[in-house]
């Protein structure tokens, strides 16, 4: 085996058991108040959203996703767990299509270790959501400048889900 697929695999097993260990925390009030909301009948949800000065992407999504796997404190973060998995592979293919696939497995590392990437994969807010559009959005951009046009209309479509999950996006 390669030590540029084991290293990081170990790396990557271990902060996924931090951000499982940071899941059982309690939920600060960000949070609560997020949950609060999400709790709420749909056209309540988006009155207080809006009434809040948010913008209602993330809230619409972890609404579907509370009434698919529950309202414990832990479901409620897996879905920023989930996403921060996403984000990773999609920094994974940045640096693979950027430079090479050992730059992919590599950034994907040190995403993934990343105090400020286990700290927003655990908490139940938008943020992660952003990493994702915005990883997502790099990936469509540099397949667009390498002249595939189908990637310039996705890359607008994504940064309008940017725009519609926080205003700084």
């Amino acid at each position: 085996y390669n030590i540029i697929f084991i290293a990081p695999l170990a790396v990557i097993l271990f902060a996924f058991y931090l951000r499982l260990r940071l899941l059982q925390l309690p939920h600060w009030y960000d949070e609560a108040l997020t949950l609060h909301y999400v709790r709420q009948e749909f056209p309540r949800m988006l009155q207080l959203v809006f009434a809040d000065l948010h913008i209602p992407a993330y809230y619409v999504i972890l609404y579907a996703w509370i009434r698919l796997v529950g309202q414990s404190s832990v479901m409620t973060g897996a879905l920023s767990l989930l996403l921060g998995c996403l984000t990773a592979g999609l920094v994974y293919r940045l640096g693979k299509e950027f430079v090479n696939q050992a730059a992919g497995v590599l950034a994907a590392a040190l995403y993934w270790v990343s105090w400020s990437a286990i700290y927003y994969s655990t908490e139940t807010r938008m943020y992660q959501l952003l990493a994702v559009w915005a990883s997502l959005a790099a990936v469509l951009l540099l397949r667009w400048a390498r002249g595939s046009s189908s990637a310039g209309w996705w890359w607008v479509v994504i940064n309008a889900l940017g725009f519609a999950t926080h205003t700084l996006y």
